[in-house]
């Protein structure tokens, strides 16, 4: 899940004041060494969007990743699937996000983990990413779209930054065939907020941005985490939502029960 980038300001829907401080509690608390753990531990706490690590591991594999990529990850918050992508990859990731508390959380958890040479944090709006053009081998995003109403901007300001030959990898919510949806929404408690489009609609966009399909499913499903190694008294969705997670949680298995949210899996090239 990836904080809005509609505008040059953090969104108050997400900001979350002392976050860093509470992640480090529910580690400490679960006895974790941040100097050793592993992207498999850390997952309840750090990947924050649908489908969890099942879905970073899905789409890594789709993409393609090897240790001489640079990647992008937009709207990566906490980082999560950056760290992931570094371990088990060995890639050089840089997450640009639009939402201070969680810049400053990643950057927190990256240096106890001891990846900073592999994981670099910056803020950046979705919409004017601040990098030259063809910076990238690969443009990540999980979730990062929801509440962009201008995707032809948005992908085109992807195709900008990756080198000719390059990928963007997405996995991201679209509109079922059945609408509207029920709200609140994880990213959206209200319908002014969400912007999602079907799958045909968002496809053709992508391609008027200048991608060339490479793979793509229009109804990913991923498996369900396994349960972790250790005692977690808090998820990132419990920290981030809150009181309001239960509605949302009640709202998301009506709208997949009824057809209203599907999810996207797709790598896309640049040529």
């Amino acid at each position: 899940m990836a904080p809005p980038h509609g505008s040059n300001q953090p969104s108050t829907y997400w900001s979350r004041p002392h976050l860093t401080e509470r992640l480090l509690e529910v580690v400490a608390a679960a006895g974790i060494d941040l100097r050793t753990t592993t992207p498999d531990i850390m997952a309840p706490l750090d990947q924050f969007h649908g489908g969890g690590k099942g879905a970073t591991r899905a789409l890594a594999r789709q993409a393609g990743i090897s240790a001489a990529t640079r990647v992008l990850d937009v709207g990566g918050g906490l980082g999560g699937p950056a760290r992931m992508l570094a371990v088990e990859y060995g890639a050089q990731v840089t997450v640009v996000d639009l939402t201070p508390e969680y810049l400053h959380a990643g950057a927190e958890l990256t240096a106890r983990m001891g990846l900073t040479s592999q994981v670099t944090f910056c803020y950046g709006n979705a919409l004017d990413l601040p990098f030259p053009d063809s910076s990238f081998d690969l443009v990540w995003t999980q979730n990062s779209g929801m509440q962009i109403a201008d995707k032809l901007q948005l992908y085109r300001g992807f195709s900008r930054v990756l080198r000719p030959g390059g990928c963007l990898a997405q996995v991201e919510p679209i509109a079922g065939p059945v609408q509207p949806p029920h709200f609140p929404l994880m990213w959206a408690s209200q319908p002014a907020d969400s912007h999602l489009l079907e799958a045909e609609t968002l496809h053709d966009i992508i391609g008027r941005a200048g991608f060339r399909e490479r793979y793509w499913d229009p109804a990913a499903r991923f498996p369900e985490s396994a349960p972790g190694t250790t005692s977690m008294t808090s998820t990132i969705q419990h920290l981030i939502m809150g009181e309001h997670l239960p509605a949302i949680q009640a709202a998301r298995d009506r709208n997949n029960a009824e057809d209203r949210l599907r999810t996207i899996l797709a790598v896309f090239e640049r040529p």
